[in-house]
């Protein structure tokens, strides 16, 4: 089991609103809460609110219901309302992963300089509870000067 002391977010990156999760820059200290606060799902499938390209990344996951791992727990005796079988739920092979290359340089956040100059966002990322969409932007600025903005969206229909 994972388990992580809690984190004390700050109020400039992680702004308050009334139907949307918003992460409004790139906060490395805080990838393992973020995953789980990011997280779509539909009840039959689940994906952690991992990025794009696959890293950094503190535990990645997509979990479809049913698929699961049991078996049976031995106690030293009997006892009424104790469970008979333990279970685990099995991370599926991961099919979010999208490895973004321009001019055969990658995205990596950890190492990129997110520009503001094209637009006055750097890095945001959005849960929409109301359409259930975890949408991403970010502007950036690769070594030889090109500038790109990046949209993404994710859901799991």
């Amino acid at each position: 089991m994972i388990t992580l002391k809690p984190l004390k977010l700050p109020n400039h990156i992680y702004p308050i609103d009334e139907w949307k999760i918003i992460e409004a820059r790139y906060y490395p200290r805080a990838i393992g809460q973020s995953e789980t606060i990011f997280a779509v799902g539909n009840g039959y499938m689940g994906m952690r609110g991992n990025f794009d390209e696959g890293a950094p990344a503190f535990q990645p996951g997509t979990f479809i219901n049913g698929f699961y791992e049991s078996w049976p727990i031995q106690y030293g005796e009997e006892a009424y309302g104790f469970a008979k079988v333990g279970q685990t739920m099995l991370n599926v092979p991961d099919c979010m992963i999208i490895k973004l290359f321009v001019d055969d340089d990658p995205l990596y956040l950890p190492t990129e300089e997110l520009s503001p100059t094209i637009s006055p966002i750097k890095f945001v990322r959005v849960l929409d509870i109301k359409s259930g969409t975890l949408r991403r932007e970010i502007v950036w600025e690769m070594l030889s000067g090109k500038k790109l903005k990046i949209e993404s969206r994710r859901l799991v229909h």
